[in-house]
């Protein structure tokens, strides 16, 4: 499959040799060869876009530019009506029904939002095309191409191609009717949606005059909806004069009229349908704007207006040259270097611009400017906070810092951090306030071009003080208590952890910053999941504020399917007792302790992997009690074997789950990429080494590549050389840090920040290094 998938359509251009170029010392130094295929040409936008049940990535494979606002492609659905968790993201490769191209779409998330203004080419218009179900068309699977920066396929009824590309405001689509008629229309469905999702008002103009089309709308989905609804306004050029058109309103056919508006609280039908000469190829320009109409405009002429297709489509293939470049690997498999290069691709599809080209932002109906920065939103930091916002401290330090001051300023507007911002507003998904960690971490690795004392006291305010539609639950119980009690509120043990490790990163900054006292409470604070442990049961588990267990010792099911499945048990969230067990990854040693030892600990831990329901290829239906990757609680818990004495174990399952949760396939994900979580961990974990959220230290793991670079600021550079590494070399046999013998698995930020080559000796057995 994919073999058929390769992407030879690209407009290659000069930049897509940088990573060639970065690794061209490699092969002189007796290195391994760098593979001649560009990174561009690796990165499947498919992989992770299929999939069924929990096992499904809801990848987007969108044309777009690195963080694009942006993100125009294709909604999917079946004859078969398959569960609407198949495509979360609005599109599923193994549905043989596109809906509409519409214009933003979220990358890998868990729940249904986006999917704003359909576009679709038909032939013939009739009331019974103002619904989906009357202009939905079979897609030629064998047609389809999805690239970097480009989307094509080919509607199989009447023959029509349909082509996407994108700057980072401006939506671009073209359509080819290779079998052209006299008939043949474009449909602007304003109100357009994917599964249970609504437009709630919605308004549409043609301007004939101008060659233009534009209005606004206001989307509610499983986000959004949360805030009052997503206000988006468009402004669509199109490049042939309009004669003929109908709006339609309601269902309600309206020829020739210039305006429409609809408002409905269960969700309206408001749109247009434009006759067109498909004697030739019928090219939209799409700008959307989150503020006004003005500012749609203002963003498609500046980004697009002077611009041809084809033109767009290569500076987004060189936009994503260079952000391919950020990392570069020799050695390993193909399908592994496509694996990683589609990895990088991921994570770098959030968070999404959401400031105009004049600065302009809207957050929660306040118009605000972003001054000398990019606005960004899109951030599921209960997810990020693990893999993302890492990465993008050392290979994105610029988009990382705007990330920082984005969150500031929704807490300027909105009165306290966000920890779901989706679109201008607090999605409010998930538990706890991991915008602490992402904003400590950032500062405390050298980020540094932010208000760090309005930060502070921002992050004084989520650790102690109830907000609403945030921060954390009953924080007033868990001041007081040390724990948050399973009787007040729901997912206590989850809570309390989850704060613990944003106390941790609090007291880090509150260090750094001089205020020891506060840095002391915080650091007592974050040891807070130690009062949960039941050492007659081995698990932590719930208490109630009086001290008692939530749940009787008989009735206690560690392994409890059901409430797993939940959002949130009474003690655990998207989880269970075993996969949360693990999660102190600020506090590795006292985890160990508590646990009876690090011989004991280990043993433990060991049992977590190698239980027969682990079992990774649970992948395909999506679940498992014990490890399960498709989810963000466990991802660090492979590398505790190493900071517990036993790096070799690490080592191991490392592969384990890089072999058996990733491939090459459309359901090559293991779980939803969650704004790049899953792939973020195996861009890690495939260079050597993995983050310890919200700290300053990485853990050695063990590479697959013999070389990987990682471009720092400053033109500065982190090498990695395995010599040795191969699908049986997995262990690491002794380790330098520029030259200097290296015994310890774990490394510092500052060790590396400046640049710094960490070489490894693998082998295929197990050694004592690291112990």
């Amino acid at each position: 499959m994919t073999t058929c998938r390769r992407i030879s359509q690209l407009l290659l251009l000069a930049p897509l040799a940088l990573p060639l170029a970065l690794l061209s010392g490699c092969a002189a130094n007796n290195g391994p060869p760098a593979d001649p295929t560009p990174p561009i040409e690796l990165a499947d936008p498919l992989i992770g876009s299929g999939g069924r049940l929990l096992a499904i990535g809801s990848t987007s494979v969108s044309a777009t530019v690195p963080f694009g606002m942006v993100k125009p492609g294709p909604d999917t659905t079946t004859a078969k009506e398959l569960l609407a968790t198949d495509r979360l993201s609005g599109y599923n490769y193994n549905d043989e029904l596109i809906t509409a191209f519409s214009q933003l779409h979220i990358h890998g998330a868990g729940i249904a939002d986006y999917g704003v203004l359909g576009v679709m080419p038909t032939r013939g218009f009739s009331a019974a095309k103002t619904d989906e179900r009357g202009y939905r068309a079979a897609v030629d699977k064998a047609s389809e191409v999805a690239a970097p920066g480009y989307y094509a396929a080919t509607l199989a009824e009447h023959d029509i191609k349909a082509e996407l590309t994108a700057t980072s405001r401006v939506a671009l689509h073209r359509y080819t009717f290779n079998r052209p008629s006299d008939d043949d229309y474009l449909l602007v469905d304003a109100a357009h949606v994917i599964n249970s999702c609504k437009v709630s008002e919605a308004t549409i103009a043609v301007d004939a005059a101008r060659g233009e089309l534009s209005g606004s709308l206001r989307y509610q989905g499983g986000f959004t909806a949360r805030y009052g609804g997503l206000r988006v306004f468009f402004v669509i050029k199109v490049d042939q004069d309009i004669t003929s058109w109908s709006l339609w309103q309601q269902g309600e056919l309206l020829p020739q009229a210039t305006s429409a508006r609809a408002s409905d609280d269960a969700g309206v039908r408001l749109g247009a349908a434009i006759r067109v000469d498909s004697s030739r190829p019928v090219v939209l320009k799409i700008g959307i704007s989150f503020v006004d109409l003005a500012g749609a405009r203002a963003n498609l002429e500046q980004e697009a207006a002077a611009k041809d297709f084809e033109t767009v489509r290569g500076e987004a293939s060189a936009a994503w040259a260079d952000a391919l470049a950020s990392i570069t690997v020799a050695g390993g498999s193909q399908a592994q270097r496509r694996i990683f290069y589609s990895a990088l691709y991921h994570a770098h599809l959030s968070p999404a611009t959401f400031s105009d080209v004049d600065g302009r932002f809207r957050f929660l109906d306040k118009i605000s400017e972003a001054r000398g920065f990019t606005f960004y939103s899109d951030l599921t930091l209960w997810d990020t906070y693990r893999t993302v916002h890492p990465l993008f401290n050392l290979v994105q330090p610029r988009v990382q810092r705007d990330i920082v001051r984005s969150l500031l300023e929704m807490h300027a507007l909105g009165g306290h951090l966000p920890r779901c911002p989706v679109g201008p507003g607090y999605g409010g998904c998930m538990i706890s306030t991991p915008a602490d960690i992402v904003i400590s971490e950032s500062y405390l690795k050298g980020i540094t071009d932010f208000d760090v004392d309005a930060a502070y006291q921002a992050m004084l305010q989520n650790a102690t003080t109830p907000v609403a539609h945030g921060g954390r639950a009953e924080v007033q119980s868990y001041v007081k208590l040390g724990y948050v009690p399973g009787d007040l509120v729901s997912g206590s043990v989850a809570r309390t952890q989850e704060n613990g490790i944003a106390d941790a990163a609090i007291a880090k900054l509150a260090a750094k910053l001089g205020f020891d006292n506060q840095a002391q409470q915080l650091e007592a604070r974050a040891k807070g999941y130690r009062k949960l442990w039941d050492p007659a049961l081995g698990f932590v588990r719930g208490k109630k504020a009086d001290g008692s267990w939530l749940v009787p010792a008989d009735k206690f099911d560690p392994v409890d399917v059901a409430a797993a499945a939940t959002i949130s048990s009474n003690e655990y969230v998207e989880g269970t007792a075993w996969q949360y067990l693990w999660l102190a990854p600020h506090d590795p040693a006292g985890l160990a302790e508590m646990l009876g030892g690090k011989a004991a600990f280990v043993e433990r831990l060991e049992t977590f992997f190698s239980s027969k329901e682990t079992n990774f290829l649970a992948k395909k239906i999506g679940y498992s009690s014990y490890y399960w990757h498709g989810n963000e609680p466990v991802l660090h818990s492979a590398y505790l074997f190493a900071l517990a004495g036993a790096p070799q174990r690490t080592q191991y399952w490392v592969h384990q789950i890089m072999s058996h949760s990733y491939s090459t396939e459309v359901d090559g994900l293991a779980g939803n990429d969650d704004c790049g979580t899953l792939s973020s961990w195996y861009l890690f974990s495939a260079a050597g080494f993995y983050p310890i959220a919200g700290q300053t230290r990485y853990v050695i793991g063990s590479p697959i590549f013999s070389r990987v670079r990682l471009r720092l600021t400053g033109g500065k550079v982190l090498e990695i050389k395995a010599d040795g590494a191969s699908a049986e070399n997995i262990y690491v046999q002794s380790a330098k840090l520029d030259g200097k013998p290296l015994s310890s698995p774990e490394l510092s930020h500052d060790a590396i920040r400046d640049g710094a080559t960490l070489e490894l000796t693998m082998g295929a057995s197990p050694s004592q290094w690291g112990e």
